[in-house]
């Protein structure tokens, strides 16, 4: 028991108070991990914005394995800010345990355990995003950087051995000849949306009253559909995949180029407003 109490103040030392974000962004204020690292129970992949960060309040050590507590912390976006931490006084608390199989838990058991269930300085978040946040990652939009806190965050800063020539790479190998864009005249017609439905609010945004406009790049096919979604310009709190959710709903008419249907890139606004 001794041993245990050492440990459980060697991994205060290094989490309590610190922000960590946890791998997959799982929904859900009870988390379960076996001691392979994997989730246990019903568990489900949310927005890293309002699902990914925890701040660890309290970590405690026993026979059956590890209990963290601690609170959520929501990211918000902004064109001044980039990505930022939100003040949220009703953030709900979480605990996760995670079951060690040895009843003498040392150090080195904790913190590899630890580092299956959070990002580590090793990681980067933009290797779990879905396909639509990447471009984000890679751009150079204000709104897509993060404030020094986040950064602060193992697994937000890339790794210094990838953190340059990926995004150039990737931008070039997205450019496909069949897309165009439309110039409105006599012999083009951009694409017109013809079916639609409104976004809904993320629970985590409507807590935090969080509101604003989420810009989407998106192609829209020669039949109409919309591909290719990307984030052009973020929110946070879970708006963002809620945006992409509506869009990927909606159906368009084809943009027209010399009287035949083609596929167009263009840009979307997807207003959110509580009142």
């Amino acid at each position: 028991m001794r041993g245990s109490s050492a440990v459980e103040k060697q991994l205060r030392d290094k989490y309590q108070g610190r922000t960590l974000l946890i791998r997959n962004f799982y929904e859900g204020n009870h988390l379960r991990y076996d001691s392979g690292g994997m989730p246990t129970g019903s568990t489900t992949p949310g927005s890293w914005t309002a699902d990914g960060f925890v701040q660890v309040n309290n970590i405690r050590v026993s026979a059956k394995g590890l209990t963290l507590r601690g609170s959520r912390l929501l990211a918000g976006a902004s064109d001044m800010e980039g990505f930022y931490f939100i003040e949220d006084d009703k953030s709900p608390t979480f605990e996760i345990n995670v079951r060690l199989d040895s009843g003498d838990i040392t150090l080195e058991q904790a913190n590899a355990a630890l580092s299956r269930v959070f990002l580590t300085a090793a990681d980067h978040i933009e290797e779990l995003v879905p396909d639509y946040w990447k471009p984000c990652f890679r751009g150079t939009r204000h709104a897509c950087h993060f404030s020094p806190k986040l950064l602060a965050v193992p697994g937000v800063s890339p790794p210094a051995a990838t953190s340059d020539g990926s995004a150039s790479e990737a931008s070039a190998a997205g450019v496909d000849p069949s897309i165009v864009k439309i110039q409105p005249g006599k012999s083009a017609i951009p694409p017109k949306v013809i079916n639609q439905y409104n976004p809904q609010f993320s629970e985590a945004a409507r807590r935090a009253k969080v509101q604003g406009t989420v810009v989407l790049g998106l192609v829209v096919d020669a039949s109409g559909n919309p591909t290719k979604i990307r984030i052009l310009g973020p929110l946070g709190c879970g708006l963002d995949e809620q945006a992409v959710r509506t869009v990927e709903s909606w159906r368009f008419r084809p943009a027209e180029k010399d009287g035949k249907p083609v596929a167009a890139e263009i840009a979307i606004k997807i207003d959110f407003h509580l009142y």
